[in-house]
C-alpha cells in the first residue's frame, strides 16, 4: 500500500522557515508507516510532485491542483489558527471525507478520528549545547509577541536570559539550528493558542523539545 503526506509546501530540514511543524509532524508518521511495511512518503505543493498513491492524507486542505490523489483520501485537522477554529476546520474537513484531528474534545464532538502529536527521534535529539544559542529561555512561534513571551512566563518577575526565534520576530532557524537551541536551553517556552486549552489539544513542539532534553 503507498501511502502520501500532502502538506501545501514541504522543506529540507536544513533549510526549513520559520516554524515548521508540519512537515516534522508529516515526515514522524510517514517514517512510522514504513516501519510497519507501508510504503509512505510526504509531499508538498511547492515541489509539483503529486503522485497518484492508494491512501493520501492531506495536513491542509487541497488545492484544486493535487486534490484526491488517492485512491482514499483522508483529512488531518491541525491548523489551530484557523479562522474557524479547529471545530470550523474539522466540519469543514469531514464535508470532504473522513477527518483525523490532533483535538481530542473535536473527535469526540463529531465522530473524527483523533490522532497524537509525534516525534521523529532522528529528527529531533540531543546534541552538544551550542555557546551561540545559550540561554536560560527560549522560545520558538509565531504567536505572541516577545513582551507577551516574557509577561507569561513571569521573567518580569524572576528575570532570565530569553531567545525567542520565528518569522514575526524575523528569527529564522533551521531544523539543525533548533536543535542546537533546543540542546542548550534550560528551559522551552511552549505558549500555543488558547484554543488548544479549550478543545484539549497539543501541538508536536512540546515533543520536540523534550526529545532534545529541554525542560518544557
Amino acid at each position: 500500500m503507498t501511502i502520501g503526506f500532502f502538506l501545501h509546501q514541504t522543506l529540507s530540514f536544513t533549510h526549513a522557515a520559520g516554524v515548521w511543524g508540519d512537515e516534522i509532524y508529516a515526515s514522524a508518521l510517514a517514517k512510522g508507516c514504513r516501519a510497519l511495511g507501508y510504503d509512505a512518503h510526504v509531499y508538498g505543493e511547492n515541489l509539483g510532485f503529486f503522485p497518484p498513491v492508494d491512501l493520501a492524507i492531506y495536513f491542509h486542505l487541497p488545492g484544486p491542483a493535487w486534490d484526491r490523489r488517492g485512491k482514499n483520501n483522508v483529512y488531518f485537522a491541525q491548523n489551530l489558527g484557523h479562522p474557524g477554529g479547529i471545530m470550523g476546520l474539522v466540519k469543514q474537513c469531514q464535508a470532504l471525507g473522513p477527518t483525523l484531528t490532533l483535538s481530542r474534545r473535536a473527535a469526540q464532538e463529531t465522530g473524527a478520528v483523533f490522532l497524537p502529536p509525534c516525534v521523529d527521534p532522528d529528527a529531533f535529539h540531543q546534541v552538544p549545547a551550542d555557546p551561540t544559542f545559550a540561554c536560560e529561555v527560549c522560545y520558538v512561534g509565531n504567536v505572541l509577541t516577545e513582551r507577551e513571551a516574557r509577561t507569561r512566563a513571569y521573567l518580569n518577575v524572576a528575570p532570565a536570559s530569553l531567545r525567542v526565534y520565528g518569522r514575526s520576530f524575523g528569527r529564522i532557524l533551521t531544523q539543525e539550528e533548533s536543535l542546537r537551541l533546543y540542546s542548550t536551553a534550560q528551559i522551552g517556552l511552549n505558549f500555543g493558542f488558547e484554543e488548544g486549552v479549550v478543545w484539549d489539544c497539543v501541538i508536536a513542539r512540546p515533543f520536540q523539545l523534550a526529545a532534545c532534553g529541554c525542560f518544557v
